[in-house]
């Protein structure tokens, strides 16, 4: 699958696209930095489960084959999400480093992350960059992961073994 011309800039090209998506409700969250509204932080692992799906099927049968093997489709899948979790993690960066003035010197940051709960991670920005991360890293595995798994299962043409 992987060995045709082209494949990987295939998924890289909408790797990119899935990456942008998910990081719109990111900046969002970081502009306003309210514990209220992590649920954009999930919004955006939404948008990467809706993307990895038709990613992988156009993938299967752009450079696959009708009756590809499974775990090739779930290693696609996989890698999909890996490319996808490290373009995210450099735009969660350079995000932070733009709305947070003061992240890197001493003390408080500019901006740190308001109405948390009491038992948050205690850091610079109150918890802020903790819960970003920890959403870019796990958030996006996990359902990445999740859709790569089903889709390989479910598009797969022929669903019985061969005899």
């Amino acid at each position: 699958m992987f060995k045709k011309r082209g494949a990987f800039t295939f998924l890289l090209k909408y790797t990119i696209l899935i990456a942008i998506l998910s990081s719109i409700p990111m900046l969002f969250y970081i502009r306003d930095a309210r514990f209220s509204e992590t649920w954009l932080l999930y919004l955006g692992n939404a948008f990467v489960l809706a993307g990895v799906f038709p990613l992988m099927i156009y993938f299967n049968k752009k450079f696959g084959n009708e009756d590809a093997d499974t775990g090739a489709m779930i290693t696609a899948g996989l890698i999909i999400t890996s490319i996808t979790i490290i373009i995210i993690l450099i735009i969660a960066i350079l995000l932070l480093i733009i709305f947070i003035p003061g992240l890197f010197s001493r003390g408080m940051a500019g901006k740190i992350l308001t109405q948390a709960p009491l038992n948050k991670v205690e850091d610079k920005t109150n918890g802020l960059l903790f819960i970003v991360i920890l959403n870019v890293l796990f958030g996006n595995f996990i359902a990445g992961s999740f859709s790569s798994l089903i889709t390989a299962f479910t598009a797969k043409k022929n669903q019985k073994e061969p005899d």
